[in-house]
């Protein structure tokens, strides 16, 4: 998909995407006993992740300089981690600050 429409522009799509799907889902809270709408968020958000993850990767490399590429595309990976790590640190805290659904607005 990425070589078809460009990484940026697959990138920018899943973030929307990913961000629209988010607001939605805590939009319809009242719908979050329903065993198919559960279901949905088990297979939509973990392919727009994948997307949005993927095509992330691919515009890294795509954007490393040649002639430093390895050591800069590792620079990416080490600021991708620690901004994981960073969000698992503070994803602990979030049922103190938010309401389940307000985490979902907050990631969108």
């Amino acid at each position: 998909m990425g070589d078809l429409r460009g990484h940026r522009r697959l990138a920018a799509l899943s973030t929307i995407l990913l961000a629209g799907f988010y607001l939605a889902w805590s939009l319809l809270e009242s719908h979050w006993g329903s065993e198919h709408f559960v279901y949905s968020m088990f297979w939509i958000e973990p392919f727009l992740t994948g997307v949005l993850t993927v095509s992330l990767f691919a515009l890294c490399m795509d954007i490393s300089w040649t002639a430093i590429a390895a050591s800069q595309f590792a620079i990416y990976m080490a600021l991708s981690n620690f901004s994981s790590t960073t969000g698992y640190k503070l994803a602990g805290h979030m049922a103190d600050w938010f309401t389940t659904a307000g985490i979902y607005q907050a990631a969108a």
